[in-house]
């Protein structure tokens, strides 16, 4: 038994009767240094239980704390995917319209080009039927005709003869 006793910090000095323990108190006062001691420790575990607590208290709101932020960036990070996954699909539909649009383009220039080309060949002929007519001979029988405008657009070619004749050509 007093080896149990010193294992938990408890002297054998302090074995005693009931009622003589204040005779104790009284008789020597090593023994009242040695509870004081005791009791100082006591405080001092207490201090350093509660010191402790307050840190364990801190950890799990610091540990909560960061696990909410955690959640909040991950959600944002989802966001951001979902909002980079729209713009991915976003640039490749329009670099799909854009290639659309070059093909378009393209077919454009070819038809403005074969146009201009229908219109250079129209030109010459006018210039060539001009210098077929007859200009300013009436006696000669022939009809004679001045052309005033020639104009080419993408869909027709219109020809406008003085004074009132137009011929629309193919």
């Amino acid at each position: 038994m007093n080896r149990d006793r010193m294992k938990h910090g408890l002297s054998s000095s302090l074995q005693a009767k009931p009622g003589t323990f204040s005779k104790m108190l009284e008789g020597t006062g090593l023994q009242s240094i040695e509870i004081n001691k005791l009791q100082n420790e006591i405080k001092v575990r207490e201090r350093d239980l509660e010191a402790s607590r307050r840190e364990i208290t801190t950890l799990k709101s610091t540990t909560s704390s960061n696990e909410r932020q955690l959640q909040q960036k991950a959600n944002e990070m989802e966001r951001l995917k979902e909002r980079t996954l729209k713009a991915e699909q976003q640039a490749a539909a329009a670099a799909k319209e854009l290639s659309t649009l070059k093909v378009d383009k393209r077919k454009l220039e070819s038809a403005v080009s074969d146009v201009q080309r229908q219109n250079d060949r129209l030109k010459e002929k006018v210039t060539q039927l001009s210098s077929k007519v007859c200009r300013g001979h009436v006696s000669c029988g022939r009809i004679c005709i001045t052309i005033v405008q020639c104009c080419v657009s993408q869909r027709a070619y219109s020809l406008t003869l003085s004074p009132s004749f137009t011929f629309l050509l193919p």
